[in-house]
């Protein structure tokens, strides 16, 4: 008994230093896997942290871009923006949701997602009204909203709040960093504790939890990683700035923007100018007189080049809640602000065209009703434009315009649309006006609005009325200029065919005498035979001046107009015979050279014979002027003109030709070379010629006279 008590008590105390080394390996253990557990729990932090930074950035982007297609689409109306609008806002709610879920978790955190929503709610409101106004055709109002201010307000203050969260997720990451490290560096002191009672099973224990700490080490440096990555790829430029203004580490959008590598930006590029306002702007963070700090600004590239940025600024502390150092974001604005500029501009330009166009144009809708009109339809219809926004277009143009655009609407039928018609339009005080009506259709957004522009022609009617009757005016005084210009020739002829008719009058007289004589004689058979031979004479020479006296009434009647078809060389020859009735007993040689023989021309035929006999009388007036020695002669020639398919008229002679100074304006007005003339016979001739298609023209001079050509274009009968 003795000997088993013994042995039990050698057992024991054998066994009481592994109960021992068991005891603290247990309680190592314990140790191991509480630190191991907190340092897993504070790489989850570190991983969760990052994550919240990618969503909420991801997020404050996707509002951006929003921002983006919704300015690109008001300055431009272009669709595709619009497209672009509609895509972020779409993935909007999918990037909330996740940021949402993301902290859940926390009800602080949750309360601040709250705070989230409810901002960017408020920035979508402005936006979406600004789009819906442009959509209307309000491009007005929508800029309106814009110069507000309300947008970039509810734009700063979503960036504030999500600023807020993610320097929250920075001091929870640095908390969980620090945490980690303290607990390893625990675990690490109570297993160099139990390393002397525990050599053997230590020697595994210190085995695994260095395993343990290299996969937790591996951990923390892919929460890192992670962390950088999403620090270095943030679509905006950001910087750690240690509260004495240097810069401690910034990402490579930061770079990007300012074109100093990342390297050059840590060795301080920061101009005396900035660097002033950014210790100002530290101070005032670390004093605590400000949460945050924000500017615009103008920046200077590493190139050279200018552009316009967005910095914003908040205070990170430490665990202590002591300043640690400063997180900034630095957002190129440039584009912003050249969209917010050209929209400006545009749209200035657009409304000083339309405001000052003379032309009333309205835009209307599909129903008819006028979205925007400008100042000019006070004038013309009496009605303000404030007046006639948001009122149908009835009441401007006649109601079988609009009924017209009715049925356009139903059946497709474009009618007036992109043409222009002359309507009646209705004015404020119930008169009437006449305008020139223009119509474009044109679409946005799957709407359909209209342009028409309304000009004033009531002017121009009446001004087309007095020109009608101008022109009626006109046309009866030149139909009194040709008739007086025929009776000018009359009076001038006068003289020579009352002696060309005296002659056969005092023919027939003595023919007459004569056989009163023959009859006086008595009735014998010879005096019967004298007598018809003398009778016969008389008739012929009263018929002679039967046919003067008819050449002369068709000359100078008014009645004329009718054309038909003539043969030249006729037409050429009676006109000659009534214009040389005295040439001869001037002493005036007249050749005729007949050369269109069968040629026929579609005229009026005394309104070319007109032409002809002021032609020749006008060369016999100048060629009586030579002494009687000098050669008098005047040729008249007739020929058919293969190229052009025409016949020429030449009439020349042999007179004292025309002054050099006179050729050029021959054919113009009361231009003449006559002590008495009218000056109107040549400018007569030349209308009446170009009413039948020709052309009537003054030869070079070649010597002494002067000629005169016709051109008529010849008839075919096909």
């Amino acid at each position: 008994m003795e000997v088993m008590r013994r042995s039990r008590s050698l057992g024991l105390r054998h066994i009481w230093p592994y109960l021992v080394a068991v005891v603290l390996f247990v309680v190592a253990a314990i140790g191991i896997v509480q630190a191991v557990l907190s340092v897993s729990e504070s790489i989850q932090t570190v991983d969760h942290s990052a994550r919240t930074i990618a969503a909420a950035n991801d997020m404050q982007t996707t509002v951006r871009d929003i921002e983006s297609g919704q300015r690109g689409y008001l300055l431009t109306g272009d669709v595709t923006y619009l497209r672009a609008y509609e895509r972020s806002l779409g993935r909007l709610d999918v990037r909330m949701e996740r940021l949402g879920g993301l902290l859940s978790a926390d009800p602080a955190r949750q309360a601040q997602m709250d705070r989230i929503r409810g901002l960017v709610a408020e920035k979508l409101r402005v936006t979406q009204s600004t789009v819906e106004l442009k959509r209307q055709g309000k491009a007005v109002q929508a800029l309106e909203v814009v110069r507000s201010g309300a947008g970039e307000q509810a734009m700063e203050a979503v960036e504030t709040e999500i600023q807020a969260l993610r320097n929250r997720e920075l001091q929870l990451n640095e908390r969980a960093r620090q945490n980690a490290g303290a607990k390893g560096r625990g675990a690490i002191r109570i297993v160099l504790l139990a390393a002397v009672a525990i050599l053997l099973s230590g020697a595994a224990a210190a085995y695994g939890m260095l395993r343990s700490r290299a996969r937790m080490d591996e951990e923390t440096a892919a929460g890192d990683r992670r962390f950088q990555t999403t620090f270095d790829e943030a679509g905006v430029g950001l910087a750690l700035v240690g509260v004495d203004g240097r810069w401690l580490h910034v990402n490579r959008q930061l770079s990007i923007i300012t074109g100093y590598s990342q390297e050059e930006l840590l060795e301080d590029v920061t101009s005396p100018e900035d660097l002033h306002d950014d210790l100002i702007a530290a101070d005032r963070l670390v004093s605590g007189n400000a949460d945050y700090v924000m500017r615009e600004k103008q920046f200077t590239r590493k190139d050279g080049t200018v552009l316009w940025v967005n910095t914003r600024g908040r205070l990170i502390q430490d665990a202590d809640g002591k300043p640690d150092f400063l997180f900034g974001v630095v957002e190129d604005i440039s584009e912003r602000k050249r969209i917010n500029a050209s929209l400006i501009e545009s749209e200035a330009r657009y409304r000083a065209v339309f405001d000052s166009a003379l032309e009333a144009i309205a835009v209307i809708d599909a129903k008819g009703e006028i979205q925007s009109i400008n100042p000019a339809v006070e004038r013309i219809f009496g009605y303000a434009p404030e007046e006639l926004e948001g009122q149908n277009v009835r009441l401007l143009v006649p109601v079988e315009l609009v009924r017209e655009h009715k049925r356009y609407r139903e059946n497709g039928k474009r009618g007036l649309i992109g043409g222009h018609r002359e309507v009646v339009g209705r004015r404020r005080d119930g008169g009437s006006v006449s305008i020139d009506l223009s119509v474009a259709k044109w679409e946005r957004d799957g709407q359909t609005f209209f342009t028409g522009i309304m000009r004033d022609v009531t002017p121009r009617r009446a001004a087309e009325a007095a020109l009608r009757t101008s022109e009626e005016r006109l046309r009866s005084l030149q139909a009194e200029y040709a008739h007086l210009a025929r009776v000018n020739e009359l009076g001038e002829m006068a003289a020579a065919i009352a002696h060309e008719i005296n002659q056969p009058l005092t023919a027939i007289v003595n023919y007459l005498n004569t056989g009163l004589f023959a009859m006086a004689d008595g009735f014998g058979q010879e005096a019967f035979g004298e007598a018809e031979e003398v009778m016969s004479q008389a008739s012929q020479q009263a018929l002679r001046a039967g046919e003067i006296v008819q050449r002369l009434r068709e000359f100078i009647r008014k009645d004329t107009g009718e054309r038909r078809v003539e043969a030249v060389e006729m037409l050429v020859d009676m006109a000659s015979r009534l214009a040389l009735i005295d040439a001869a007993a001037n002493g005036i040689s007249v050749e005729r050279v007949a050369g269109a023989e069968g040629v026929e021309v579609r005229v009026d035929p005394v309104q070319i014979q007109q032409v002809i006999v002021n032609l020749v009388r006008n060369a016999i007036d100048a060629m009586v002027t030579l002494p009687p020695y000098e050669n008098r002669r005047l040729t008249i020639t007739t020929r058919e003109l293969e190229r052009g398919n025409a016949v020429e008229i030449v009439i020349a002679d042999t007179g004292p030709g025309i002054a050099p100074g006179m050729r050029e304006k021959i054919f113009e007005p009361f231009v003449t070379s006559k002590a008495n003339g009218m000056g109107i016979g040549l400018s007569v001739c030349r209308r009446l010629i170009d009413a039948h298609d020709g052309s009537i023209e003054l030869e070079e001079e070649t010597g002494r006279g002067a000629a005169f050509r016709i051109c008529l274009p010849r008839y075919s009968p096909s």
